[in-house]
């Protein structure tokens, strides 16, 4: 029986070169919104700072070692490196999946505070046990396969690379609905215009970004699992890791933008029960660990009809555990 044809030498090393261009351009647009963070997150937890700033060496890492396996793939290039990888090949295979289980299980700790009912903290639950389930497989393939580096063992160790590449989307997945599901209960609870509207700005961001990861894991998967003569799946496999850090700091740079819409909604409600509502839609956004909307009457509306009117402004500094709120600069009776 003849002996198939190898693929032609693009089908090997473009997606390489692609991917290695979109790694380089995702780490810029990371620089810059770590850079963002670094100012707009002063006060936030210790714990909150060390993920961001580890995630960024991290990618940092990844981005290294990935233009080396480029670099000796395509620049030095010897017809054997094709059949003997570089061992700097595990930024795709060994970083991208420690990078991604550290972002699912920071969601999921978020989930974990925003979810009052016992029930619903199973997901969060659920989310950890997956994310550290690809993970694992992940290195554990990536180890064994660097031990002979021989692109002939691939084949052996592909279940391993798909239980990784089908963790990570399931995972996503679940982060995505779980959110939604948060941030509508919370929608159907809203008593104002103001708070309606940053729960929805919340919700669109929330499945926005939720679809980048699942999408990138999604396409990943697909091309490993359909192309398996060429390096097709190697292009997403770049950037995978560089999609999640970034997805993680746009969720948490957003909180500017939520802050100045609750802050707005303090200084132009006409109520005190609006100026409420946007304060709890604001302590949503930034993910504080007891979320509660008023529901029914509450003291507010009893003073208004009392002709009272409290006028506070409240400061909210972080997320699951440390928002400091700071006791009312005014309150004035009328």
């Amino acid at each position: 029986m003849a002996t198939p044809a190898p693929p032609p030498l693009v089908e090997l090393t473009g997606p390489i070169f692609i991917g290695a261009i979109l790694n380089w351009a995702l780490l810029g647009t990371l620089t810059l919104q770590v850079y963002i963070y670094s100012l707009e997150s002063k006060k936030d937890r210790k714990i909150i700072k060390a993920t961001v700033y580890s995630l960024f060496v991290i990618d940092l890492l990844q981005t290294g070692l990935a233009t080396d396996y480029a670099w000796k793939t395509l620049v030095f290039f010897d017809p054997n490196v094709l059949l003997d990888v570089p061992r700097s090949s595990l930024s795709l295979s060994f970083v991208n999946p420690v990078i991604s289980a550290i972002v699912q299980i920071f969601f999921a700790w978020r989930i974990w505070y925003l979810n009052q009912s016992k029930w619903a903290r199973v997901f969060p639950i659920l989310i950890v046990l997956v994310a550290l389930m690809q993970a694992i497989s992940a290195i554990v393939a990536s180890i064994r396969f660097t031990l002979t580096s021989d692109i002939a063992q691939l084949a052996k160790l592909r279940d391993g690379f798909t239980v990784w590449l089908v963790g990570t989307f399931v995972a996503d997945v679940l982060i995505a609905a779980c959110m939604v599901y948060v941030l509508r209960k919370a929608q159907q609870r809203a008593f104002s215009l103001r708070s309606e509207t940053i729960l929805t700005r919340l919700l669109m961001n929330a499945v926005n970004t939720g679809a980048v990861t699942a999408v990138g894991a999604g396409i990943e998967l697909i091309m490993f699992l359909v192309f398996t003569n060429n390096n097709y799946h190697q292009a997403p496999a770049f950037v995978l890791g560089k999609l999640y850090s970034n997805v993680l700091l746009a969720n948490l740079n957003a909180r500017a933008q939520n802050k100045n819409l609750g802050m707005d909604a303090n200084l132009n409600s006409t109520g005190a029960g609006q100026s409420s509502g946007s304060s709890n839609a604001y302590k949503l956004s930034r993910m504080a660990p007891t979320v509660g909307f008023q529901s029914g009457r509450s003291r507010a509306d009893n003073d208004l009809e009392s002709g009272i009117i409290h006028v506070r402004t409240e400061v909210v500094d972080d997320i699951a555990g440390d928002r400091d709120a700071s006791p009312p600069t005014s309150d004035s009776h009328s």
